[in-house]
């Protein structure tokens, strides 16, 4: 018996929370769970009737039940929860070797059984029968119902009232603490789609853009006003009532039009996109996703860390399965330096997905990697509960793995629209999982990881191998047998053979969730084979960072087969029906392979402006499978007449340069010299964005300006349109003026042309309603000089069509010209007025237009003291004003000092500097005296106080 338990211990870490590896008695806590043996060795039936629920041990690793029993979980290690009744037991005899009956608590969930009694939290339910279950808890007062959404039910209540009067019900399968509090993942925007060879799609395939597809995004309500986002919204109920800037972000780099700048282009995008109020961390019911017609969810926010498979895991995978086209796609959380739970606690680094949803197995988990491919060090990482394989895989983003999932969000909306216009419908969701996984970059640790799963996205390559039919799916059954031929040529290497399928979901609290597990084995000519990459699960550090290796996997519902050097010839893919207890299962399996001696540019193409986004330093990126190791790489701007080496020898293995591009206008090219052969880039744009001004803003018209560019021949001019930025025309100035009647948005931007035609990086869009300008008049103010005047700076949007400048000051109540400016080269003027009046002045300027329109300055007021040994003003003054004390000839510091009608000393302040302000708040209306007393200068006046 001891033996037993020591065996199920270690299957059963589902029931079980922080227990620790070298725990010696690992009976104690499954003795809570289970009672004195129900039955004798042989199965004998002892007095009792009706169905109930017993731990089983099966004489192998499956079961085959009659109709009328259930698998409530497979625990594990042979070891069966079912639901059966007492008088069909009998019938397992041959199947079963040892059988207990259990109490309740085998509906837990591990992280139940260390949690305070006392305290009313939200728990998450599973019924065979809700209404039913709801029926009967009608009656308990110290409950709460929360939700209800098909078989799960959301209860609040104490972990008392939960083992007292919930999970005593039959019909209740399931009771779980999962955290269904979502918060976003990332708050960074950063997009930069080169990484993953999404520039080239937007180049070679530009009508793949998405159109005619729909994103979801179960977040908050993204901004539907965004220029990058307008008009392309799909109403629904789903949606949240607010919006919220993250989910903005991710809808950007999924879908952004690029009207606001060229790091606001997302993936597809042209695509509709749809929100879903992430505030139900559950999936949608599968009739809203065919309402919508939405078959992609991004999903960029976590949870807490919970390794276990709790009903928003099973909730997942259901939804999955009843969809088939409908890929959910899940950022891994940002708790990379964390440490896991269940069997992985204490084990930092490991095991940190942020949400219990994460541990479903018919999504696609995303980590994130840099521009480079190396891991993000906090992105989280694997493996499931169960040892599976998380992330599945990693894409670019620096700021976290929300972002990361977004952009692949939009890759799989890409991938669909070019499915469905190639076959005429939409592709499995288990295909397109093959897809993007077969065709993946390794990153991080060689080969298979828990950090980047099967590496890095390559867009570009995903869609090759979908255009290229190379992929095929099929059924299969219970121990049977498909081999699937493939014929591989001559001259490759790195031949990869992916298999998915979409499991069914597993019950609550199963110790793997693998329901269906179907084995891959590669053939070649009778006299070799391959098996699958398998990574260590077990838990400890040093064996989960254990490179992969060989073998029968039977905790992934994917596999994965590579031949780095594969011979030519006609290879088959094996595949067997190991335990498919729910079947037929369709699967989908995927493959390519990499000719030799090939080299390929993927950045940058002919589309492309380097830097990509004009500001930052840029990477040349390539494939190659040449025999070479190194390569020369250069560069040119003047078509090709002359070359400079950017780097003698450039390792090919590396696929990237880093250069700090100069800072032209200009076309360029870039070329590798490899042995006697030499590959060179598309033409492509050297450019950094002009910076844009407004002149003037008038009634009826503005001004747009901007900085000269060399080698520019002329300039574009956009303005944003109902989805799109649409050209207004063109002109060789850089200054365009626009009728405002006539313009759809106020959202601006211009856009350098070449000579030749090349288009330089356009400008950031921006809203000439907000710029800090009036008609023509920027600034007008002034500043007092001591000893030589007051300066007046007048600031100009623009001088086109000034005609002249007039500077007035004010005496005795007439406007006197002090200065005239005709015809003004610089719209930045500075005077000086060397005969300031004595005391206070005032000043305005005019701009007088080639049209004989005046515009006119407010006033501008200033004191100069050079006469007179003081100034207090305003006077009179009031109660919200500051007082003034302005001093010029005293000796320092000076006493000022305020008393009422009543000679009472109100204020007393010491000065020490020539310009001074005292707050009259509180005082009371009336006539006051005041004094300034410096050494032997003494000075008195009134002051009114309105």
């Amino acid at each position: 018996m001891r033996r037993f338990l020591t065996t199920l211990t270690y299957c059963l870490f589902l029931f079980i929370t922080h227990v620790q590896a070298q725990v010696k008695e690992p009976g104690q806590r499954w003795n809570q769970i289970i009672e004195a043996p129900f039955y004798s060795e042989n199965l004998k039936i002892l007095s009792q009737e009706g169905t109930g629920f017993y731990l089983i041990k099966g004489k192998k690793n499956s079961l085959t039940l009659p109709s009328e029993m259930m698998v409530m979980r497979e625990v594990g290690g042979g070891y069966f929860i079912v639901q059966v009744k007492v008088a069909s037991l009998a019938q397992l005899s041959s199947q079963v070797e040892k059988a207990w009956q259990v109490n309740d608590k085998w509906k837990l969930s591990p992280n139940i059984f260390s949690e305070a009694p006392a305290e009313e939290q939200v728990y998450s339910i599973k019924s065979m029968n809700p209404s039913r279950t709801l029926s009967q808890l009608a009656g308990v007062p110290t409950l709460e119902l929360i939700q209800q959404k098909g078989e799960l039910i959301r209860l609040r209540c104490t972990k008392e009232v939960l083992l007292k009067e919930v999970i005593s019900l039959p019909e209740v399968i399931f009771a779980g603490k999962e955290d269904l509090v979502p918060q976003t993942e990332s708050r960074v925007y950063d997009l930069n789609l080169n990484p993953n060879t999404i520039n080239r799609i937007h180049h070679e395939f530009p009508e793949l853009n998405g159109k005619g597809m729909t994103l979801s995004l179960q977040e908050p309500l993204f901004d539907r006003e965004d220029m990058d986002l307008k008009g392309r919204h799909v109403p629904s109920h789903l949606q949240a009532s607010y919006t919220d800037p993250h989910a903005t972000e991710m809808a950007t780099i999924a879908a952004g039009a690029g009207n606001s700048y060229i790091t606001g282009r997302g993936v597809a995008w042209a695509a509709k996109i749809t929100s879903s109020d992430y505030a139900d961390v559950l999936p949608d019911l599968d009739n809203d996703y065919r309402t919508l017609d939405a078959w992609v969810q991004n999903h960029s926010y976590g949870t807490t860390i919970e390794n276990f498979y709790g009903t928003l895991a099973e909730a997942f995978d259901r939804s999955a399965h009843h969809n088939p086209a409908l890929l959910h796609i899940i950022s891994a959380g940002n708790e990379g330096l964390a440490a896991g739970s269940g069997i992985y606690e204490g084990i930092k680094g490991f095991a940190n997905l942020t949400g219990n949803y994460k541990m479903a197995k018919n999504i696609l988990t995303i980590g994130s990697v840099d521009t480079v491919g190396r891991p993000v060090y906090f992105s989280s990482a694997g493996p499931a509960y169960d040892g599976r394989v998380k992330p599945e895989l990693s894409a670019y983003s620096t700021a976290g793995s929300s972002n990361a999932t977004a952009l692949v969000s939009g890759l799989a909306i890409l991938l669909q629209q070019a499915f469905k216009e190639q076959e005429g419908s939409l592709p499995a969701s288990a295909l397109l999982k093959a897809l993007l996984i077969n065709s993946a970059e390794d990153a991080g640790p060689e080969g298979l990881d828990f950090f980047t799963g099967y590496g890095n996205v390559n867009g570009y390559r995903a869609l090759q191998n979908l255009k290229n039919r190379r992929y095929f799916s099929g059924r299969i059954q219970q121990s049977e047998y498909l081999e699937i031929p493939i014929a591989v040529p001559a001259n490759v290497q790195n031949l990869k053979i992916t298999l998915v399928w979409n499991d069914p979901a597993a019950m609550p609290n199963s110790a793997t969730a693998l329901v269906n597990d179907l084995d891959m084995k590669l053939l070649y000519e009778q006299s070799e084979s391959w098996l699958p990459w398998v990574l260590d699960p077990s838990p400890d550090s040093e064996r989960l960072q254990q490179q992969a290796r060989r073998g029968e996997d039977h905790i992934n519902n994917i596999e994965q087969i590579t031949v780095e050097e594969p011979a030519a010839g006609t290879y088959s893919i094996s595949l067997r029906g190991f335990h498919i207890p729910n079947g037929p299962q369709e699967f989908f399996v995927a493959y390519q392979w990499e000719e030799l001696k090939q080299f390929e540019w993927t950045f940058p193409t002919g589309s492309d402006n380097m830097p990509y986004n004009g500001e930052t330093t840029g990477y040349f990126r390539w494939e190659s499978t040449m025999e070479e190791e190194f390569g020369r790489l250069e560069w040119s701007s003047d078509g090709g007449k002359n070359w400079e080496v950017l780097e003698e020898a450039v390792s090919l293995d590396k696929g990237v340069y880093r250069w700090e591009a100069p800072s032209l206008n200009s076309t360029a090219r870039a070329r590798m010299h490899i042995g006697s052969e030499v590959y060179p880039t598309d033409l492509f744009t050297l450019s950094t964005p002009v910076q844009t001004g407004i002149g003037f803003n008038c009634g009826d018209s503005i001004l747009v300006h901007w900085n000269k560019k060399e080698n520019v021949q002329e300039y574009e001019i956009f303005v944003m349109g109902e989805e799109r930025m649409v050209s207004l025309g063109r002109t060789t100035d850089t200054l365009f003026v626009l009728e405002k009647n006539g313009l759809p948005s106020t959202h601006l931007s211009v856009q350098p042309i070449m000579e030749g035609g090349a288009k330089a990086i356009r400008s950031l869009a921006f809203d000439y309603q907000l710029q800090d300008n009036r008609c023509y008049l920027v600034s007008f103010y002034s500043e007092y000089a001591t000893e030589k005047g007051i300066f007046l700076y007048l600031g100009l949007g623009t001088t086109y069509q000034v005609k002249s400048i007039l500077f007035e000051r004010q005496k005795e109540g007439e406007w006197v010209e002090i200065h005239h400016n005709e015809q003004p080269l610089s719209s930045q003027i500075r005077l000086l007025d060397e005969k300031p009046n004595q005391g206070h002045n005032v000043y305005r300027a005019t701009v007088s237009l080639t049209n004989g329109a005046e515009i006119v300055t407010l006033a501008e007021h200033n004191y100069y003291l050079t006469e007179i040994p003081f100034l207090v003003f305003p006077n009179p003054i009031t109660t919200s004003e500051e007082l003034k004390i302005f001093t010029k000839s005293f000796q320092k510091p000076v006493s000022f000092k305020l008393y009422n009608k009543t000679a009472q000393l109100v204020v007393e302040e010491e000065i020490d500097s020539e310009r001074n302000f005292i707050s009259m708040q509180g005082m009371q209306k009336g006539f006051y005296f005041y004094t300034l007393t410096s050494g032997d200068q003494y000075y008195r006046g009134k002051l009114l106080v309105k």
